[in-house]
């Protein structure tokens, strides 16, 4: 019986086995790639974009079409002599987006994620009375600050997913104490499950997740 390689997903070659879909060499190639840091040239594409090169690799967008109509949506798309090989992502790959500068893990939720602290979510507004789940913070944004923080003012993290997720949130908003929630079900810190932190006016915290449902903090 075929063996499932873990780490890709691809099937091992069988000895003798007639009607193998990926030959040898074509396996050593991609296997070749993989040592280097994954280079992705754009995820915002559902059908190939011509002039490829060997060892080019995509992250399919929505409703691929043309050559990859048969992939599905966050699969990568490997160029290898003169045709494209789908590969299913395995939680916890990281990938750097050439076109976007930034570096991106595949979530247990079936999708890229960013934590990066370089990508921004400036001039946000808390809600008033807050409560779990509202204001759900942008999970591709790695910093997010709030200029306006009204009586109770509340947000909500996003999932912590995978462990090594960084968010980073500003309390700019004035002189109202900033209540942050977990996602349901998630827990900061020793706090509890879905019970909020609070970050208090001109202060920054910092959320690194430790674990798929639970995130670390430090105030500043």
């Amino acid at each position: 019986m075929a063996k499932i390689l873990s780490g890709t997903g691809l099937v091992n070659l069988e000895p003798n086995a007639p009607g193998q879909t990926l030959p040898a060499n074509e396996l050593l190639e991609l296997h070749d790639y993989a040592w280097g840091a994954i280079r992705v040239l754009d995820r915002n594409l559902s059908a190939p974009p011509g002039g490829e090169s060997d060892g080019d690799i995509y992250i399919v967008a929505t409703t691929p079409t043309g050559d990859w109509s048969t992939f599905t949506e966050n699969d990568l798309a490997v160029f290898l002599n003169g045709a494209y090989i789908a590969v299913t992502p395995q939680s916890g790959w990281k990938v750097f987006i050439v076109d976007e500068l930034l570096t991106v893990t595949f979530a247990p939720s079936g999708s890229w994620r960013s934590g990066s602290a370089l990508d921004a979510d400036i001039g946000l507004t808390a809600s008033i009375n807050g409560v779990q789940g509202d204001i759900p913070l942008d999970p591709a944004g790695g910093v997010h600050v709030f200029t306006t923080v009204g009586n109770l003012g509340g947000a909500t993290l996003p999932l912590a997913e995978f462990a090594g997720r960084h968010i980073y949130v500003v309390n700019d908003g004035g002189a109202n104490t900033l209540n942050l929630f977990p996602a349901a079900g998630d827990e900061i810190d020793n706090l509890g499950a879905n019970v909020a932190d609070t970050i208090i006016t001109n202060a920054t915290s910092e959320y690194i997740a430790v674990e798929a449902t639970r995130w670390f903090r430090w105030h500043r």
